[in-house]
């Protein structure tokens, strides 16, 4: 199996997971239901799905939030809402990217960084990724 259709096989049914699920999210980000627990500054991340070889996430990122340092080489990205983020890696160095909504894109960075909303509006994007 070539590797396009590999990732598309993989990663179709997860967009379709994805679609039905991202308004629920939504809605209750909304309400409030998804902010339990969570810590000041960071971005909410909730698990759609996952298995041994996969996991697809939901993440919001309003102003300011961060997310912790990792790898996201080969992770699949789509912005469900796009906005201003800013990648800083581990020599201190700093990208800032501009996202629209309906920007996708399989990350190439080899380096492990974190992602700071530096916008003013909220970015909320579906992240999958091989385990």
């Amino acid at each position: 199996m070539s590797n396009k259709k590999r990732v598309a096989a993989l990663f179709i049914p997860a967009m379709v997971a994805v679609a039905f699920s991202s308004t629920a999210f939504a809605q209750g980000m909304t309400s409030g239901a998804m902010s339990s627990g969570k810590m000041t500054g960071q971005r909410t991340k909730k698990v759609l799905d996952e298995n041994e070889k996969m996991r697809a996430t939901d993440n919001v990122y309003r102003p300011g939030d961060t997310s912790p340092s990792s790898l996201r080489l080969g992770q699949f990205t789509y912005f469900l809402q796009g906005g201003t983020l800013e990648r800083t890696f581990a020599d201190g160095s700093k990208v800032v990217v501009k996202y629209k909504t309906g920007d996708h894109f399989l990350n190439k960075e080899t380096r492990p960084h974190s992602v700071k909303n530096i916008g003013t509006t909220t970015v909320h994007n579906i992240n999958v990724a091989l385990q």
